[in-house]
């Protein structure tokens, strides 16, 4: 399961890392050459600037599914500790 894990992960680290890359190139290139209206200039900076944290969510998400694989949550082991007391 681990290996796997690792082959997932290391995928979506390349994967997503070149696809981040060539749209941010784009946008950067889009802003340089093209005049556009103000808020269509801010809307492109914004999601230059924002477009990064995709992989962030990518990886988060398999993570949390390999901890749903493995039987581990935060909230129920929490609550479990909690109910003890």
């Amino acid at each position: 399961m681990w290996r796997a894990a690792n082959a997932v992960i290391s995928g979506l680290v390349i994967a997503a890392s070149a696809i981040i890359a060539l749209i941010m190139a784009g946008i950067a290139l889009a802003l340089a050459v093209h005049h556009f209206k103000p808020e269509t200039e801010l809307m492109l900076q914004l999601l230059w600037v924002m477009f990064p944290y995709m992989l962030l969510v990518c990886l988060t998400a398999t993570f949390m599914g390999m901890l749903n694989a493995r039987g581990y949550f935060f909230i129920p082991p929490w609550g479990r500790r909690c109910s003890v007391w």
